[in-house]
């Protein structure tokens, strides 16, 4: 699938709107149920193979069309994280045809010496058939290792290296003897065959153990070196050995392999059958011995502008105007360039729902940042570790991972009060992140505590919206304590930050976003308010919030401009609706209460299909939820129990565990009993695999819904599954 994240559902639905089409008219075209585009759209079903040429006829296309998924582009483009070294390459191919032996690429850290071994150097390789090996030197903790790696990669007839494995045994057995009086007798240096003085503390080695050190070293080089002329004597080309960042090997495994290289001149193999490339960081480089012939040397600069640019392009990258001004900052370091640009790049998979292979590159980039923190030449790598971190945390949250979220948010903050990169503003984002997953773990007090340090983090730092979204969260934390008091009062407060720059032309459309969903927010507290005064016989009070619920709803959908909060803002209205009707109802007037679940249902269906084109499922299936419990207030039964179902469905794909048990809460409340108990327990599963929490909570409703219908059952229910597993004992022992 080329990285692309294509479903069948996906590819109709491009396809449909892309004709104007409406799901029923493409049902009738194809002679299917409308019913069932829908859930073909949302890759719940898969059609059979008759349904799927109606279905390219009804659309006017060929059937691989609609199979996008298993027809990738004839050509793909394969990405590169390298630009321009014109030069260099050329240089390299030279080196492979003609008769030099030791190419030494040399540039500062962070120059793309790497980079253009693995991009240009290696692929040249293999263009060619040429064998090669590639090493990081810092990795080389023994020649003899070296060797052997050499040996095994080309060696096409292991029978020319006849006594290799048993030398390779007498090196072994010399370094164990060494390493009875010598922590690391590799540290050992060597000249000319004289050690020198050990460590205060430590013995000097004897002349034999000298003696018996460099003469096994040197044995095993030149049977090494008897094989290869045997083994490669008929073999055209040349082999290439890479080792980079050279100046990071050991003193004695770097002495080893410049006698190697020696060696490989003295007896006519460099240059004629092994090319070796080093690549190193002036000064620490060590200078090439006057016994090696034939050596040419590469130095590498930082890219230029105009091969930054080439290099965006290259890879893709489609980065915002800061992050542009943040690339063109980083100087042409090509490493640092490499490393943004894989974060760019795992963004982008994230945006459009590639969820997996954005967490894997995202673990992949910290990974490698992780080690550089403190590299100087690495430009910006604290703040482009706290973005990953803070992106990973967005990920593992969005999956319902909580726990793994807040580690990662929490780390990230910890780099922030480290860090002298990051703005004073950071810090109130990380709190809000951190407040947003104590929020969903059910840590009401704890997501307070960090949404109010968010919102002096903002003010500090004169960040209006940020500001703004803090109050708005921190008013969702208050409404689910059921505080509605202080809830209103933070989205009132919020509202008013956001007003104010609504028609800014720097801040104008976020602000208008979060202003839309802070009403809409608002909108949800003064809704529950109204049902918990009709409960206390606060009728006119009740009332009275319910039309403000209303009218907030409305107003977020005149000061949105965005698509989806203008969604939310409808689908909200239709809950509004949905709760006035039970007053009707109760009172007899089923008319009147009809009449206003069918148009809840009409504003969750707009909702949905807004949702639906957005490809936001999160919200698809919340809506559906929304639907399904609407239908069942109607009688509409099987309807419920179909949105409800595809509810779960869209959740399940998700991995969002907590939304998932609640709507199999709902689907049990709608089936028979044996059903119903079915469904309860997965629900506790789902809720146990989440976080206690979410447990508690949907413990408590399986057992309150139990309780009120047969309670022998409730309890042989509860005790079944107490059985199973003892950690669901005192959640059902504390539910009310």
């Amino acid at each position: 699938m080329n990285g692309r994240n294509i479903t069948f559902g996906k590819v109709l639905r491009e396809k449909r709107i892309g004709r104007g089409l409406t799901q029923r008219e493409l049902a009738e075209r194809a002679n299917v149920d409308d019913s069932y585009i829908s859930q073909l759209e949302r890759d719940y079903k898969f059609p059979s193979a008759r349904t799927i040429e109606g279905l390219a006829g009804g659309l006017g296309v060929e059937v691989a069309e609609l199979l996008a998924m298993y027809f990738p582009p004839a050509e793909v483009k394969e990405q590169t994280a390298f630009v321009g070294r014109g030069d260099e390459a050329g240089a390299f191919e030279r080196c492979l045809a003609g008769p030099e032996g030791l190419l030494v690429v040399a540039g500062k850290a962070g120059s793309g010496k790497t980079a253009l071994v693995n991009e240009r150097f290696i692929p040249a390789c293999r263009r060619e058939r040429t064998p090669y090996i590639y090493i990081e030197s810092r990795r080389l903790t023994s020649y003899r290792g070296f060797l052997k790696d050499l040996r095994d990669t080309f060696a096409s007839r292991k029978g020319a290296y006849r006594a290799f494995d048993e030398i390779f045994d007498q090196c072994e057995s010399v370094e164990r003897r060494l390493r009875g009086r010598f922590k690391d007798p590799f540290s050992v240096q060597v000249t000319g065959g004289v050690a020198e003085a050990a460590p205060e503390g430590d013995e000097e080695l004897t002349y034999a153990e000298k003696y018996m050190y460099r003469e096994a070293e040197r044995l095993l080089t030149e049977e090494f070196l008897a094989g290869w002329r045997a083994s490669s004597s008929k073999d055209a080309g040349k082999a290439a050995i890479f080792l980079d960042d050279f100046h990071d090997v050991g003193a004695t495994v770097g002495y080893w392999i410049w006698r190697f290289v020696e060696r490989l001149s003295e007896v006519g193999v460099l240059g004629r059958k092994l090319l070796v490339v080093m690549t190193a960081a002036p000064p620490r480089m060590p200078a090439v011995p006057e016994g090696i012939r034939s050596v040419r040397t590469l130095e590498l600069k930082p890219f230029s502008p105009a091969e930054v640019e080439e290099y965006v392009h290259a890879r893709g990258l489609k980065p915002t105007d800061d992050e542009w001004a943040l690339i063109t900052s980083l100087g042409g370091d090509v490493r640092s360039l490499k490393f943004w640009g894989d974060y760019l790049e795992a963004a982008a998979d994230y945006a459009e729902n590639r969820l997996g292979v954005a967490e894997e590159a995202l673990r992949r980039l910290d990974e490698g940042l992780s080690p550089h923190l403190a590299d100087e030449s690495l430009h910006k790598a604290p703040l482009l570790l706290v973005k990953t971190r803070r992106l990973l945390g967005h990920l593992t949250r969005l999956q319902g991972r909580l726990a793994e979220a807040a580690d990662y948010y929490g780390s990230a903050a910890a780099l922030v009060e480290s860090s002298t990169e990051g703005r004073p503003a950071d810090m109130g984002h990380l709190y809000l992140d951190l407040g947003h997953v104590s929020r969903h773990r059910g840590r009401w007090d704890e997501a307070i505590a960090f949404y109010t340090r968010a919102c002096d983090e903002f003010a500090a730092a004169a960040e209006a919206i940020g500001e703004g979204i803090a109050h708005s969260s921190l008013g969702t934390a208050f409404r689910l304590k059921r505080k509605y008091s202080r809830a209103k009062q933070e989205y009132r407060q919020a509202s008013t930050i956001l007003a104010g720059l609504k028609d800014r032309a720097d801040a104008g459309p976020e602000a208008r976003r979060w202003l839309a969903s802070t009403l809409s927010n608002n909108a949800i507290a003064l809704r529950l308010e109204a049902e918990e005064l009709m409960r206390s016989g606060e009728e006119a009070a009740a009332w009275k919030a319910l039309e403000r619920a209303k009218a907030t709803c409305q107003e977020a959908v005149t000061v949105s401009d965005d698509a989806a909060e203008t969604a939310v803002a409808e689908n909200r209205y239709g809950l509004c609706l949905f709760t006035e009707s039970r007053w009707p109802r109760a009172a007899g007037a089923a008319a009147e209460a009809a009449e206003l679940l069918a148009e809840a249902t009409t504003r969750h269906r707009r909702a949905l299909a807004v949702f639906e084109d957005l490809g936001d499922q999160y919200r698809v299936g919340q809506v559906l939820a929304d639907l399904g419990v609407a239908a069942a207030q109607q009688g509409l039964v099987h309807d419920a129990i179909i949105n409800l179902k595809n509810s779960v469905a869209v959740f399940q794909q998700m991995g969002s565990r907590y939304h998932r048990a609640k709507v199999l809460v709902e689907l049990g409340l709608l089936s028979e009993a044996g059903e119903q108990l079915s469904y309860f327990a997965e629900a506790l599963a789902a809720a146990r695999d989440h976080n206690d929490e979410s447990l508690a909570e949907i413990a408590a409703a399986v057992k309150g819904t139990l309780e009120a219908g047969d309670s022998r059952r409730a309890r042989q229910f509860i005790d079944a599954q107490t059985a199973a597993d003892a950690k669901l004992g005192p959640f059902f022992e504390d539910a009310v």
